[in-house]
């Protein structure tokens, strides 16, 4: 039993770390952990899932059963602790958010397939270190489907075939010099305050040289790649919900995204207006 719980400890945390580190709500990583645990024979554990972290309490094990049904967390031996076992606390502390959906999708279909009866605990942990460790693509591939995605969005906001190539070079450099500090220690901040430092640098760059082109439409439209649309719909998500503290976590994560890369576009900008440009 004692192995038991060792392993659940760690699948758990596991589990909750990759749903939160890769763009999972809150709401997700507590429901995944709480079917995990009833999956295991721990009904009644708590758990309470922020974005910075996830804290579990597994109750001890129960196989007692009131008529045919399996126990629910509300008999004696779980609310008074005189199971098979004592609680056990797990704490995992998320250092890192990104979004990675393809990662998500994988620690859900695990975690489904342990609930389901599917998959051994031991099955399930090998499996969520495989996803953990997994290599997260080519970055030149992410890199042309991110300058894409910045060129189609600039013919959205209105521009032409100069812009949508600007915009295409400038989230294509935006995203390969953001892989670069994806794994480093650098903060948040200071990744997206570069981001939009090179963004904006490009834009003057090719609309000088060329005389042409609608300077707006090319930094807008290459900016929207790395706003953080998925953060702000779980920040909302979170507070309707009543995760109040997620929510407001999120939405603070959410502004100081929206305001790093403001200010890396504002001092390119103020700088190149300062030498004599004209923003067109």
């Amino acid at each position: 039993m004692e192995n038991d719980t060792v392993l659940l400890t760690e699948v758990l945390g596991l589990a909750g770390m990759l749903i939160l580190e890769n763009g999972g709500d809150t709401h997700r990583a507590e429901e995944t952990a709480e079917r995990i645990c009833a999956a295991a024979g721990r009904p009644g554990s708590d758990v309470l899932a922020l974005p910075t972290g996830i804290m579990i309490t597994i109750a001890p094990y129960c196989n007692k059963k009131t008529g045919n049904r399996p126990c629910a967390g509300d008999c004696m031996a779980c609310s008074r602790s005189t199971g098979d076992g004592e609680p056990v606390t797990l704490i995992r502390r998320v250092k890192k958010r990104t979004i990675n959906l393809e990662k998500l999708e994988l620690a859900n279909r695990a975690a489904r397939a342990f609930t389901d009866g599917k998959a051994s605990l031991p099955e399930t942990l090998t499996r969520l270190r495989e996803i953990d460790t997994q290599s997260t693509g080519n970055k030149y591939i992410d890199a042309i489907y991110s300058g894409l995605s910045c060129g189609l969005f600039s013919l959205l906001f209105g521009g032409g075939w100069f812009e949508l190539i600007c915009a295409f070079l400038c989230g294509f450099t935006a995203q390969l010099v953001s892989s670069v500090f994806q794994h480093s220690s650098i903060y948040q901040f200071a990744r997206n305050f570069i981001g939009g430092v090179v963004i904006a640098s490009l834009a003057v760059l090719l609309t000088t040289f060329f005389g042409m082109g609608n300077i707006n439409i090319i930094i807008i439209g290459s900016l929207m790649n790395l706003l953080p649309g998925l953060a702000m719909t779980n920040a909302i998500r979170d507070t309707m919900t009543g995760d109040l503290v997620s929510g407001v976590a999120r939405f603070a994560d959410v502004l100081l995204i929206a305001l790093s890369l403001a200010g890396g576009v504002g001092v390119v900008l103020s700088v190149f207006i300062g030498l004599g440009g004209v923003v067109r």
